[in-house]
Parts: C-alpha cells; sequence; structure tokens
C-alpha cells in the first residue's frame, strides 16, 4: 500500500499513496500532516510537523583512537569535542538518552538508523514539578553520532529539531555515517576514546589529545550541589536520595509512590541525619565508581549504625558492593539498551530491562551476608545483590525506564514496602533520637515495672535492679512478648492452624522491629541468642 523511501539528511520522508486508496483514508494522512492540526491533550500548540529549509552543512570526522575514521557531516554545534565512544541500541527515547547524567563526557553512537524522527518536546513540568520529558536540563552526552537525521519531525509535544536542540545546547553531532561499522568495531575491540572533528581541514596524523572522561569524577560535575526536596502530596514517607546524577524518572518513581524525596549531594555524610529519614536511595550517575569513595564509606557507616531500608540503582548499586568491600570491573563494551534480559534468582522470572552503565560488581567479591539478585541472561554479568537479612537491595538496570520496559517497576513497591515498615517500627522510637525511647516503649517498659528515667544522654531505665539502658533490657523483654503470644491468640478462640499462622507471623514481625531497633552491633549478639531461645517452632 505504501511505498516508503529511505531518504538521506538532505530530503525527507515522502509516502506514495497507491492509486487505489480510500479517499477518505487519503483525507486523513492530509489532515495529519497539517501544522495546525493540534493534539486534544496539548497544553501548547505546538507545531505537529515541519518542512523546514534544510540547514547547510559542515565536513566532520568522526575519529576512534587506534581506531577507523568516519567523515559525515555536521548537525549541531560548530565544535570540537572529545570523550568515550559508546553505543546504544534503544530505538526510541533519544531525549531521555540524550539528558540522562549517565551518559556525561561520552559520544554517543545510536544504531537505530534514522534519529529525530519525532522532534524535541519542551521544558515542561509535570505535577511534582520534575521534567516531563527529560531526563535532566540540560544534553549530558558530549556528542551524537548518527546514521541518518530526521529533517522534518512530527508529534505534538515537539517544539524543534534534533539539529536545533543540539545546536542550541553546544552539543556537536555528525550523520552520514557508516554506525553499523562503528559499533562493529566498538563491540569486537571494546569502548574506546573518540574525537569529533568540524571543517573540511582533516589531518589524521595530526597529534590531538583524546581526553579520557573516566580519568575524572564526573559525578561531581552532575550531582547536587546542595540538597533540594521534592514533596510527594498525601505522602506518608521521607527518602534520603544520594544523587550521584539522579534521573528525573527515578524521583517521579518515588514521589508518585507517596514518598517524599530530599536528594543530597553525592558526598552527603547520610549516615548523620539517617535518623530524620525513613529510606535511604542511591542513584544512577556517570563514570567509573572507584572516584566516588566517599560516598562508599559513607553508606558503610550508614549500614554499621542503622536498619534504614537502602536501594541503589546502576552505580548505586556499584557503590553499595564497594561498601561492603566487594570489587566492580571495566565491561569491554558495556551493556546500553532497552531490550536486555535479567534473570530474578529468587523467583526464576526473566525481566526485560532498560541498562545504560560501563562497569559492574564482581559478585565473586560479594560478602557472604549478600546473595546475587538479578544475572544478565546475555553476558552472565551480575545485576543485583541483596542482602540476607536486612531491607538492602540494588540492581545494575534501571527499573524506572523512561523510554523502555517497565518489566520491573514493582521494585519501587518492594522497597516502599520495607520504608513503610522501617517507619512503621520506628515508632518505638522518637523521631531523631536513636537511643530516646517513644511513649509507646515507655508502656512496654511499664508492664515490666521498668521506669524510664529521662534527662541524661542514655535514657537509662530503673526498676528493680541497677539502671541500665533501655536498649539492653530489650532482649530480655522481647522474648517475655514471644511467650505471651500463644496464649493471648488462644484466648480469642481462633483456629488451630489459623492461630500458628498467626505465631509465626507476629514472630516475624516483633523480630523485624527488634533487629531494626537494635541497630547498633553491640547489642545484636545478646538479642539474637535470646530470640533464637523463643523462636524455634
Amino acid at each position: 500500500m505504501f511505498n516508503v523511501l529511505r531518504t538521506s539528511t538532505a530530503s525527507a520522508f515522502r509516502p506514495s499513496i497507491s492509486p487505489g486508496l480510500n479517499k477518505g483514508f487519503r483525507s486523513i494522512l492530509q489532515v495529519r500532516g497539517r501544522a495546525d492540526v493540534i493534539h486534544p491533550k496539548a497544553s501548547t500548540p505546538p507545531p505537529t510537523s515541519t518542512r523546514s529549509t534544510p540547514p547547510s552543512y559542515e565536513r566532520a570526522t568522526f575519529t576512534i583512537r587506534d581506531g577507523p575514521i568516519f567523515h559525515g557531516k555536521s548537525f549541531g554545534a560548530k565544535s570540537n569535542i572529545s570523550g568515550e565512544a559508546v553505543f546504544t541500541t534503544s530505538l526510541v527515547g533519544y531525549p531521555e538518552s540524550m539528558t540522562d547524567p549517565s551518559y556525561r563526557g561520552q559520544i554517543l553512537v545510536f544504531t537505530q538508523p534514522l534519529i529525530g524522527n519525532y522532534g524535541v518536546p519542551s521544558s515542561v513540568k509535570d505535577e511534582f514539578g520534575l521534567l516531563k520529558y527529560f531526563e535532566s536540563p540540560n544534553i549530558q552526552a558530549a556528542a551524537i553520532v548518527v546514521a541518518d537525521v530526521a529533517l522534518q519531525y512530527s508529534h505534538w509535544t515537539a517544539v524543534e529539531s534534533l539539529s536545533q536542540w543540539c545546536a542550541r545546547e553546544g552539543v556537536p553531532a555528525i550523520s552520514g555515517v557508516d554506525t553499523r561499522a562503528i559499533v562493529t568495531y566498538l563491540r569486537e575491540q571494546g569502548s574506546s576514546l573518540g574525537k569529533i572533528v568540524i571543517g573540511e581541514e582533516y589531518d589524521a596524523d595530526e597529534d590531538e589529545a583524546f581526553e579520557d572522561p573516566a580519568s575524572i569524577n564526573l559525578v561531581k560535575k552532575v550531582s547536587t550541589k546542595a540538597p533540594f526536596h521534592v514533596p510527594s502530596p498525601n505522602g506518608d514517607m521521607h527518602v534520603a536520595l544520594i544523587d550521584c546524577g539522579v534521573k528525573e524518572n527515578i524521583i517521579r518513581s518515588l514521589v508518585s509512590r507517596g514518598a517524599s524525596v530530599t536528594c543530597l549531594p553525592y558526598d552527603y555524610p547520610v549516615h548523620k541525619i539517617a535518623s530524620h529519614f525513613d529510606g535511604v536511595f542511591v542513584s544512577n550517575g556517570p563514570g567509573d565508581p572507584t572516584h566516588c569513595t566517599v560516598t562508599s564509606h559513607n553508606l558503610r557507616k550508614l549500614m554499621d549504625n542503622s536498619q534504614i531500608p537502602i536501594f541503589g540503582i546502576c552505580l548505586g548499586h556499584q557503590l553499595l558492593a564497594m561498601a561492603i568491600g566487594a570489587k566492580t570491573t571495566k565491561m569491554k563494551y558495556g551493556n546500553r539498551a532497552h531490550n536486555i534480559p535479567a534473570l530474578d534468582l529468587s523467583t526464576g522470572k526473566c525481566h526485560i530491562t532498560s541498562q545504560n552503565h560501563g562497569y559492574a560488581v564482581d559478585i565473586n567479591t560479594v560478602p557472604s551476608d549478600f546473595k546475587e539478585y538479578f544475572v544478565n541472561l546475555n553476558d552472565g554479568s551480575n545485576e543485583g545483590m541483596i542482602h540476607k537479612h536486612r531491607p538492602i537491595f540494588s540492581t545494575q538496570f534501571h527499573p524506572e525506564a523512561k523510554g523502555g520496559p517497565l518489566d520491573s517497576a514493582y521494585l519501587f513497591d518492594q522497597y516502599l514496602k520495607e520504608v513503610r515498615q522501617y517507619k512503621k517500627t520506628q515508632g518505638l522510637l522518637q523521631p531523631g533520637r536513636a537511643n530516646r525511647p517513644s511513649p509507646l516503649l515507655v508502656d512496654l517498659l511499664a508492664k515490666e515495672r521498668v521506669g524510664v528515667r529521662p534527662g541524661i544522654p542514655e535514657y537509662e531505665a530503673f526498676g528493680a535492679g541497677p539502671p541500665a539502658s533501655f536498649l539492653a533490657l530489650l532482649p530480655l523483654l522481647i522474648p517475655k512478648m514471644l511467650e505471651t503470644l500463644p496464649r493471648e491468640i488462644a484466648g480469642r478462640g481462633e483456629g488451630v492452624s489459623g492461630s500458628k499462622q498467626e505465631i509465626r507471623d507476629r514472630k516475624l514481625e516483633i523480630q523485624t522491629i527488634a533487629n531494626r531497633m537494635l541497630a547498633l552491633p553491640k547489642w545484636q549478639k545478646s538479642f539474637d541468642k535470646q530470640l533464637r531461645l523463643h523462636t524455634a517452632e
């Protein structure tokens, strides 16, 4: 029915309608091509398509260090640039990819043959004050490389072309090159440094520097400089987000589920203020994770002194691994796509995931109290880890995928379920004071004829015996609560099977509460010993 011709950068798609095509359908096509037809959901009337005059192109050259040279045409900023050459096989989502802070310092090669078809949207914000169509306010990639760029775009949200956007943002871009050959080289030889040079004169033998972005701390460049808050309407949780280059949709995924988010700089000592939050999240980001040892050290201190739930994504996954003593390795060419299969080892289910990373966690160096959570079914690399007993887990892939599959979006629900539970158990403690008993705990102590004497640093308790920290009394109080459970439940006249199940559930709940209250390691051994004596079925 249609005879669609593939065009070069100097022309546009022009569908040829067969003579026998229904006139009504012909008129629909004609109407949809009109610039004055606006989508009913559009808040502003942007053009749905353009027929702009093709810009004048300059010659451009893309050179891979110690590799081939590709000649094409510039359609972005008229400036030279160098960076790490990487490729993505994503079919859609180029505005999101180009604004992803994880691409900072990289020359992004698109394998999709034609880029720019649907133009570039405006920087409108959603109901949470977050960018609706971008992952950050500006293009983060150092440059882009495409086989063909669409001069005529068509989409109801579009306000400018890809060429106009790149030029306005000062980002070089080259088209008319053999991206298949580029990707084949990078796949076989591994990611390499590259350079784009604009202009007719180019000397391949000229000694030009190839700057390696991985040699510097890129996270420092993209992380927020000061804390900022994104509230959730009617939210019931408060999450501290360590911003290593966070994507807007990660914040949106938390806020839309009822968690207000406070974004902190990557080097912020979160362990010092963890008591003010219900959960900690570690974001994605660019570059070599070993440049962020300050972040991993802070996470180590956090895990040593708190039972707060922690969730890390991408670089956040790698930093959590470093915090527990594991190692990360540079991958040959990384994983950057929207269709990478990851196997959930806990359920045996396969998820199609969105990924963008060049480093991976060496699962063989992860300590025994963690286990592998997800594994990549293409290359066998680690895709996640989870603590065996505590609410700490992380993924290498992006469950929030904007411009990709949402198979694993449930992980945000799983994390926030842990956050809500943690907040509930923290009701036994006064907010902001990890060692101060709340009225609820005072009542519990009163039942055991133990008084609480406030006004001294450790809030010592006193009763029949000598004064002691109330935390030290918990190993004695919790087992007594466990002993009374069967009698309490039996007194309600419930069935035997239901009673046993409730006993198990209540014991697990009490154990969870106690474990999180006794975050300080010095109380843990005594408590664990007492608890084991009373939880055996």
